[in-house]
């Protein structure tokens, strides 16, 4: 009897100290927020006919009409937002870089041209 118990409970011990533990997860990096770029066109009565037409890197955005606001996401790097007027070829440019290392929003407004929001 004190045989059969001593390897019951010898079993029970092996058993359980050679039990195979489940690897831990990975610790993920919380994403990244997303940078956006916002342009801003107040509305106003001079010039208010005239669509602007973004373009983000030569790439075509979208028009900002009078009183809109157009807003998407950024890739991190340079970006070169220009403005061109539906009007006549007056084009005006701002550029910038963005970081990978960080989110941002960068807010600009349109008039006539464009300008960096404080």
């Amino acid at each position: 009897m004190k045989l059969w118990l001593s390897l019951m409970i010898v079993t029970i011990f092996i058993g359980c100290s050679t039990s195979v533990s489940k690897p831990q997860a990975e610790i993920k990096e919380k994403p990244k927020s997303p940078s956006y770029i916002i342009i801003d066109r107040k509305w106003h009565f001079f010039a208010g006919g005239r669509d602007f037409d973004i373009h983000d890197n030569k790439e075509f955005i979208n028009q900002v009409k009078n009183g809109e606001k157009l807003k998407w996401k950024a890739t991190p790097g340079k970006h070169c937002i220009t403005v061109k007027t539906n009007a006549d070829i007056k084009m005006t440019k701002t550029c910038f870089i963005l970081n990978e290392e960080e989110s941002k929003t960068i807010s600009m407004h349109v008039f006539d041209g464009l300008s960096l929001k404080d």
